[in-house]
């Protein structure tokens, strides 16, 4: 999740305003192909590697060799996006198993040799840790992989590495940057190290844009994927709550985490998701989806400005952009109104989420030294990792008191809030999706809703910085704003090269 201070904005009661008389005749963006393999294996689609690994023109170890070494040389070195936490020592051991593998004619499936970097709160049964970022965490390895990673390793993916993030999903302190961890240091933006890479999939997100890897996971609590995704100009996909198991992830709020793919196109985005999910006969419906892909006829809902000022209102350029083209190509927008639930709301059930899960988790882990919440704060005050950085969210969670009916109520309250705001202009409209300029308000909704999210570039803005919309539809509509998503991204410029 984005949980730092600033983005805890949202007024109880703000209002999506509505109105009927928006102008989207901005010129719409104008389309360019995909920036293909051509530009560089760090750039390729997932398509293009394994199309080139049948071919025999590429190899699972020549894709790591080369990977690994851009890591190397954009990650500690030059810019140092501290992007990647950790890689694994046994990837090119791993890569030239899956190629002797294929050579035999024993692919294991859709992502047979694609090197795939995980959220560093993503359990695995090898040499990589897994911290949440956490120096307190680093003292002995995971036992099992999480479930989502044994059903990457079914599908002949290769765990290429860890990815920084926020330490503890941005749960830790008030003062510390989004992208911080005391294990990886603080994760730049591929777009200069003067523009915040967003948390908590900060790493993830980040790796991706500078071509680290074709694939990334991240995991969101409230905006952890979306936000991170906007800011690096990714797709990001916040699935349902419960599409995938949550099992073996460090936990911020057991029933409101969930992982999710990041990728440079939908169409990685939707493998990804399939695979994550343990069907790969839903990797091919997705894909036969995103092929016949259209906006003609769609109805879709915006809104016209948010209540919290210029820099959530809707007719910020790229968005209007954005609706251009979609009008453009058919599509119906319809102006909504939304009521979001007050945020402090949502703050006081994950300091309770928090509260309860963390010495859980703690205590699954063998060899850490650590079961309590508070032995857990004492480590970070002996070993902060940066003394400027405190821990007033661990602190505030562990005084925290709330009875099981008080967390009842909120929840089915904040839960119930979220829900109609969304489903009340879905269903009145009879809307296909809702779309959104990516931002708290939209992506606050979603999360605490537990319904589905989709970031996708918009272009770049004359500061030269990615935009993004986000897709928002009902409980397990990823088929459908994968559909859409697809339809939109084929409109506007391709997520070339930025490094």
């Amino acid at each position: 999740m984005d949980f730092s201070a600033k983005l805890f904005t949202v007024v109880a009661g703000a209002v999506l305003a509505m109105s009927t008389t928006v102008s989207v005749a901005n010129a719409a963006p104008t389309p360019v192909a995909a920036c293909g393999i051509e530009a560089g294996l760090e750039y390729a689609t997932v398509a293009e590697l394994i199309a080139a690994m049948e071919s025999g023109d590429l190899t699972s170890e020549r894709l790591v060799t080369h990977l690994l070494a851009r890591i190397e040389r954009l990650n500690e070195q030059g810019p140092q996006l501290r992007a990647v936490i950790e890689t694994n020592a046994e990837a090119l051991e791993l890569a030239r198993a899956l190629d002797a593998e294929r050579a035999e004619g024993n692919v294991r499936g859709a992502l047979h040799g694609i090197p795939v970097l995980l959220k560093d709160s993503i359990e695995t049964a090898d040499t990589l840790k897994t911290a949440a970022g956490s120096l307190a965490m680093v003292a002995a390895s995971a036992s099992r992989d999480a479930p989502l990673v044994a059903n990457l390793r079914a599908s002949g993916a290769l765990i290429l590495g860890k990815a920084n993030m926020s330490e503890w999903a941005n749960f830790r302190g008030t003062n510390i940057p989004n992208g911080w961890s005391g294990r990886g240091g603080q994760t730049l933006s591929a777009y200069g190290a003067d523009y915040e890479a967003c948390g908590s999939s900060s790493g993830s997100a980040v790796a991706v844009a500078a071509g680290f890897a074709p694939l990334a996971v991240g995991t969101e609590t409230l905006g952890s994927i979306i936000c991170p995704a906007l800011h690096a100009g990714v797709v990001g996909l916040k699935p349902t709550q419960g599409l995938i198991v949550n099992e073996g992830i460090v936990p911020l709020s057991v029933r409101q985490d969930t992982a999710g793919p990041m990728a440079r196109t939908v169409a990685d985005s939707a493998l990804l998701l399939a695979i994550l999910q343990g069907d790969e006969s839903l990797a091919e419906q997705y894909q036969q989806t995103l092929g016949s892909a259209s906006l003609d006829g769609k109805r879709i809902g915006f809104p016209v400005e948010y209540a919290e000022g210029p820099a959530q209102r809707s007719d910020q350029p790229l968005f209007l952009k954005a609706l251009a083209a979609m009008r453009e190509a058919g599509a119906q927008l319809v102006p909504i109104s939304a009521q979001v639930a007050p945020d402090f709301d949502v703050l006081y059930l994950l300091l309770q989420d928090f509260k309860t899960a963390i010495p859980a988790y703690l205590q699954s882990r063998e060899g850490l030294g650590l079961s309590t919440l508070e032995e857990l704060i004492e480590f970070n005050r002996t070993q902060p990792g940066n003394a400027e950085y405190n821990q007033a969210w661990m602190l505030m969670a562990s005084n925290w008191e709330m009875t099981p009916d008080q967390y009842t109520a909120m929840l089915e309250r904040v839960v119930a809030v979220n829900q109609a705001a969304l489903d009340a202009p879905l269903e009145a409209h009879t809307l296909d999706a809702l779309v959104f300029p990516t931002a708290q308000p939209s992506w606050a909704m979603a999360a605490s809703a537990g319904y589905p999210s989709l970031n996708v570039p918009t272009g770049h803005g004359d500061d030269g910085l990615p935009g993004g919309m986000t897709f928002i539809g009902k409980a397990k509509a990823e088929t459908d704003l994968l559909a859409l998503a697809a339809a939109y991204e084929g409109l506007v410029p391709a997520n070339c090269p930025t490094l």
